[in-house]
């Protein structure tokens, strides 16, 4: 169901907002997990994904 979809995104999306901005003060080099912008957009599609199954 779409509501799943949209609870998954918004929990993804959080959870890499925070990975994100504290990889980012660890110096690491992956960049889906040390730029905020980037992993919360990745978790958030990723989220997307497991709930809308």
């Amino acid at each position: 169901m779409i509501i799943y979809g949209i609870i998954g995104a918004a929990v993804g999306a959080a959870a890499g907002f925070f990975i994100g901005k504290y990889f980012s003060k660890i110096g690491g080099f992956c960049p889906i997990l040390c730029k905020p912008k980037v992993s919360t957009l990745f978790f958030a599609v990723i989220g997307f994904l497991i709930g809308y199954k």
